[in-house]
């Protein structure tokens, strides 16, 4: 299949990073007799999401520019370096398709393939409620407008019950800025 694949397809546009990383999921639900369908949707629903350019742009850099919007969480979970080639994030979801170890895995407890989809649907979660909130999103845009990762903030927040986030959020920002508690809750946009 591999080789007519590629006779196929010589010559014409390459697949891009999520695109590969689909047919990953895909062939592991087929091998583990999971609903495709179910991962389809869900895979869809992010991608679609993530086209609402509000939401985009609360998560996104604006020169961060990936073929699709959804690579933003590949991205992340893979920790892909700033200067790194375009396959980066597609090569470590083959490594755990493949079964070898790697750390990016290792650091977020992820063992199997499915693991790897119930952590992308968890992060995309996440950051569909930090945009939702109308607190924390404005909370956590200050923090990215003043340079502080996704990455950074995620594993700062990310165990705590979500009546919990905000008050983690405000200390972040009170350590960031030097500002006390009480003014902090005094600031206003004018």
């Amino acid at each position: 299949p591999i080789k007519v694949f590629n006779n196929l397809n010589k010559g014409k546009i390459r697949l891009t990073n999520a695109e590969l990383i689909k047919a990953l999921f895909i062939l592991n639900a087929k091998n583990t007799i999971s609903n495709i369908n179910e991962v389809v949707l869900e895979w869809n629903v992010i991608e679609s999401s993530l086209h609402d350019d509000e939401f985009w742009l609360f998560l996104a850099n604006k020169d961060y520019n990936p073929a699709t919007r959804i690579d933003l969480i590949f991205d992340f979970l893979t920790n892909k370096p700033l200067k790194s080639d375009d396959d980066f994030s597609y090569r470590k979801f083959q490594a755990l398709y493949d079964g070898e170890t790697e750390e990016c895995w290792e650091n977020w407890g992820v063992k199997n393939f499915a693991e790897a989809w119930e952590k992308v649907k968890t992060v995309y979660q996440l950051f569909l409620y930090w945009f939702e909130d109308n607190k924390l999103y404005h909370y956590i845009g200050f923090l990215l407008s003043i340079g502080i990762s996704h990455k950074e903030i995620y594993n700062k927040i990310h165990v705590l019950p979500k009546n919990k986030m905000e008050e983690e959020v405000k200390a972040i920002i009170r350590g960031k800025i030097r500002i006390s508690k009480t003014e902090l809750d005094e600031l206003t946009y004018s």
